[in-house]
């Protein structure tokens, strides 16, 4: 077997919501994913972690990196995932793969909907949000960051966007949280998992693409997304009013 075939798998670790998840793919397919929820993710991950490798070894391919999403989410969770795997990742002197669950949750969308408004619960009556642009695989943000979700009702109606693209989606489980006072209109899809417009979150496809594209960090250096820095909140209005401008 050679050195490319024998590197050609991942394991990527999800700890961003209360549940754990971790999948094991090659050459950018899903082969196998362990799940586990509530909020138990220190008790489960070594263990979802070692069934994902030997479903590789199953295989006869070994590790070549390790992906973990580091944001936004809890706090615990993503200390856990992303501790985890950085120690992992530096035994084995492996890249990581840093995911970001914004650009994550963006790109489990159907291509044909350009305009996606990816909205996540933060807990404490705030959200993290970012909206991004799609041209078939590629997906461009235009803009990020944490606000109350008032603050986002206050521009996500149909009279201010009413120029914008039809081509929209609103989701995340900030929407959903919240699904009963977002307006809707015509073009703008409120979507939640049960919508048919989503798909399942492409951890193994994204590891790939970036792991492909030389972006990985050293285990030492991975940066957890906290968007509750002052220095990260945007403007919703001005992100809004550009994804106009573009459309």
């Amino acid at each position: 077997m050679g050195d490319e075939a024998a590197t050609s798998a991942v394991v990527v670790v999800d700890t961003s919501t209360p549940s754990t998840v971790v999948t094991a793919g090659v050459d950018g397919v899903e082969i196998a994913r362990f799940e586990h929820d509530g909020f138990h993710h220190l008790e489960c991950i070594g263990d979802l972690v070692a069934r994902s490798e030997q479903a590789l070894i199953d295989r006869g391919v070994r590790l070549g990196a390790i992906g973990v999403v580091v944001g936004p989410g809890g706090f615990s969770g993503l200390r856990i995932g992303v501790s985890f795997a950085s120690v992992f990742a530096f035994a084995r002197q492996l890249p990581v793969v840093a995911l970001s669950a914004l650009e994550l949750t963006a790109r489990s969308v159907e291509p044909a909907i350009r305009n996606r408004f990816v909205v996540l619960d933060g807990q404490r009556s705030e959200v993290f949000y970012a909206l991004y642009r799609a041209d078939g695989d590629v997906v461009c943000e235009l803009g990020r960051g944490h606000c109350p979700m008032e603050e986002i009702l206050q521009h996500v109606d149909p009279s201010w966007l009413e120029e914008a693209s039809p081509e929209w989606i609103l989701f995340g489980s900030g929407v959903v949280r919240y699904r009963d006072r977002v307006p809707t209109a015509p073009w703008l899809v409120v979507g939640d998992p049960e919508d048919g417009l989503l798909r399942s979150r492409p951890w193994i496809a994204e590891t790939f693409r970036l792991w492909g594209a030389g972006m990985v960090v050293d285990p030492e250096e991975v940066e957890v997304l906290y968007l509750r820095d002052a220095d990260a909140r945007a403007n919703v209005a001005s992100v809004l009013l550009e994804s106009r401008e573009r459309s």
